[in-house]
């Protein structure tokens, strides 16, 4: 089994005219991203916590411990899970305005195979002031820029393997080589909500070329993906994301 990412995301900071700032990371979590949320009363929440709305099929919202791929806390045990569990993420919200997403998804995994829609929700709770609202990428597993089996694993594949898209599948996370630009901004009005989902592409070439193809046939060891006992592990590839706000 090899499994690719982990991500999770919060809020920034609106500073005037729309640049935006993390603020700190939770050491209990590499992905966790404490909002500052000051001047932008935007809140990024569970999609579910939107009336009406039902989270994608395999998207789970603070599980317990009852699987053991499962710890206490309701965070991914990677080493414990089997092909057979994925692709899984989970998302929970701890308060301050933002959402933690935990992904793991078999290399070789069609986009068309995953179900992460409406994972998340921007909730603009100001009365009177519009956002347009998108997503970067501040953080990167140790693997992204590294060449394994001759294939550069670049900020570029990380881009195309996770996207945050809107309902109507505009992109509104970087593409190319610039995590520090989303493609598109989605405007949210003041009192309203923008449902997110998250597209995952783990059939991506690059990657498969460098780690082998965990979704078709029968795990047997990949790449770094394998350790001495042909286990598979989880590579990271995104491991910040902040959402950032410009006043419309």
């Amino acid at each position: 089994m090899t499994a690719v990412g982990t991500i999770a995301v919060g809020s920034g900071t609106v500073l005037g005219t729309g640049a935006f700032d993390v603020t700190s990371s939770n050491s209990n979590s590499q992905l966790s991203i404490v909002t500052g949320g000051d001047d932008a009363n935007l809140d990024i929440v569970p999609g579910s916590e939107i009336s009406g709305v039902t989270m994608g099929d395999d998207v789970v919202e603070n599980p317990d411990s009852s699987l053991d791929y499962f710890d206490s806390n309701g965070n991914i045990v990677f080493d414990k899970l089997t092909i057979d569990d994925l692709p899984i993420a989970v998302v929970n919200n701890p308060g301050q305005g933002m959402v933690n997403i935990q992904v793991a998804v078999a290399a070789g995994t069609p986009a068309s195979s995953i179900d992460f829609d409406d994972i998340i929700a921007i909730q603009n709770n100001e009365s009177s002031q519009n956002y347009e609202v998108g997503f970067t990428y501040s953080g990167y597993g140790s693997v992204v820029g590294t060449v394994v089996r001759g294939e550069e694993i670049s900020k570029n594949v990380a881009h195309d393997v996770f996207v945050f898209e809107t309902s109507g599948g505009e992109q509104i996370s970087p593409d190319g080589s610039d995590g520090s630009s989303a493609k598109n901004l989605v405007q949210v009005d003041s009192g309203n909500h923008q449902l997110v989902n998250l597209q995952v592409s783990a059939d991506n070439s690059t990657l498969v070329g460098a780690f082998g193809d965990a979704n078709n046939g029968p795990y047997a060891g990949a790449g770094d993906f394998s350790d001495s006992d042909g286990n598979g592990t989880h590579e990271p590839l995104i491991t910040e994301v902040t959402a950032g706000a410009n006043e419309v």
